[in-house]
């Protein structure tokens, strides 16, 4: 039996990819018999949460408590864990991962990759030239992501999301450790045919691209359904009804089990997200025999070398039209459907992968403990 903290956000106070992936692979290895805690940083603690039955120890940090490395780092030594799984990028990371390293004894941190920033000396996103001020606090967060470049001299290994993330970071010790899928869903009920675009609207996702793809879609009789919540006021207009786009649609932020629902009854799934990791979007389209147009987002090119739809090389107008193309097209569609549900079932199961993840973290406390002698 391993002890194992995962250190993350929770879902119980945001809802994200890396949250709710953190809380399977928790479950997962829960079920296995091992006793897991969570570290939940930037913490509401909201008194009902409380009541909430999980199967592993909740650690609640405040948002003034997750700024200060010392902090985290109390809170995980006070779990008593064998090793670390933490899934919350690299800030902060260089300096807790130097105080586990530290007296009365090491405890091993492996660093989930779930990211292109988490594998890159510097953030990958656009630089944001607003203001000066805006400019400023740009460059002070580039900064800061560099200096943590320096974590990996004691992170113990790295479970990478993507294949395409190994070998990019100085650690021994890497796996391939894909992404799980939660089958179950909600019902999502819609009067017409309609595509998904399932984010929350913020600039990295660039959902400027919806309106255009709406109008597209229009005279096919096809909606666009969007699902996420507002993160940059500069998307309101985009949350509310525009009787010139009558056929774009804001649902807001819904649960899980309910945004799976709307992915598995979408006629497509439209991405516009920048290179990031692997959205939780996407492996549920896949998982449902929904295919992909993505702009130019392509993680372990699956898209193209597997069928699972199509990748337009940033091409905006080649975009929308395959979208339209694989909305409209039944035989298409369930063509490239069933390529996704087959890679989604070899890749994406849950007990294959939590075994995965059990691997490397046993193999990750037997590596210390030979290196103590």
């Amino acid at each position: 039996m391993l002890r194992v903290t995962f250190v993350n956000r929770h879902p119980s106070d945001v809802i994200g990819g890396s949250e709710l992936q953190c809380d399977l692979f928790a479950r997962g290895l829960a079920a296995r018999g091992h006793a897991v805690s969570y570290v939940a940083l930037r913490s509401s603690a909201r008194p009902s949460e409380g009541m909430l039955s999980l199967p592993y120890g909740l650690v609640r940090l405040a948002p003034d408590e997750s700024k200060d490395p010392g902090s985290i780092a109390r809170a995980i030594r006070a779990t008593e864990p064998d090793v670390v799984y933490w899934r919350h990028g690299r800030q902060s990371l260089d300096v807790v991962v130097a105080l586990l390293a530290g007296p009365p004894s090491r405890i091993p941190v492996v660093l989930a990759v779930a990211h292109v920033d988490d594998v890159s000396r510097w953030p990958t996103g656009p630089v944001h030239r607003v203001s000066l001020r805006t400019l400023a606090g740009d460059l002070q967060h580039r900064l800061e992501h560099r200096r943590t470049w320096r974590a990996f001299a004691e992170v113990a290994a790295i479970a990478a999301q993507r294949e395409d993330f190994l070998g990019r970071t100085p650690v021994a010790l890497q796996r391939h450790v894909p992404n799980v899928v939660d089958p179950s869903t909600a019902p999502f009920v819609w009067p017409r045919p309609y595509v998904a675009w399932v984010a929350n609207l913020k600039s990295r996702k660039r959902p400027e691209q919806l309106v255009p793809l709406a109008r597209a879609l229009a005279p096919h009789h096809v909606d666009l359904v969007v699902a996420g919540a507002l993160q940059d006021e500069r998307y309101r207009g985009l949350t509310v009804t525009d009787p010139s786009i009558p056929n774009l649609h804001s649902v807001g932020a819904l649960p899980p089990g309910e945004a799976a629902g709307l992915i598995a009854g979408a006629r497509c799934l439209a991405v516009t997200a920048r290179p990031e990791g692997l959205s939780n979007a996407m492996i549920q389209a896949w998982w449902h025999g929904v295919p992909t147009v993505s702009l130019d987002y392509d993680p372990d090119r699956a898209i193209a070398s597997r069928g699972l739809g199509q990748v337009c090389g940033g091409d905006a107008t080649e975009f929308r039209r395959a979208t339209v193309e694989l909305a409209t097209s039944t035989p298409l569609r369930d063509a490239a459907g069933g390529r996704a549900r087959d890679h989604a079932r070899q890749r994406f199961d849950f007990a294959t992968n939590v075994l995965l993840l059990e691997g490397l973290l046993g193999d990750t406390v037997s590596g210390v403990r030979q290196s103590r002698g």
